[in-house]
């Protein structure tokens, strides 16, 4: 490539991040993050909730990496 020409630089794409279902319940329904144990300088400890049979899940490794943080905006 000619100097001084360049390439058009692809911008970020950012998905979905979608909550992992409910394996107990038929319907599969989406679960979602309880927050209510935290709170601004304790640990960061939250759990899933399934609004269907009411059960508690404790997230994996990767759900805490990829749901604890906000993701970046452009």
């Amino acid at each position: 490539m000619p100097y001084g020409r360049r390439h058009p630089v692809p911008a970020p794409t950012l998905g979905t991040v979608t909550p992992p279902t409910c394996p107990a319940c038929p319907t599969r329904p989406a679960l979602w993050k309880d927050t209510s144990t935290t709170a601004p300088g304790a640990a960061d400890h939250w759990h899933w909730h399934c609004a269907g049979c009411r059960t508690l899940y404790e997230p994996t490794a990767s759900h805490k990496v990829r749901f604890t943080y906000a993701p970046l905006r452009r």
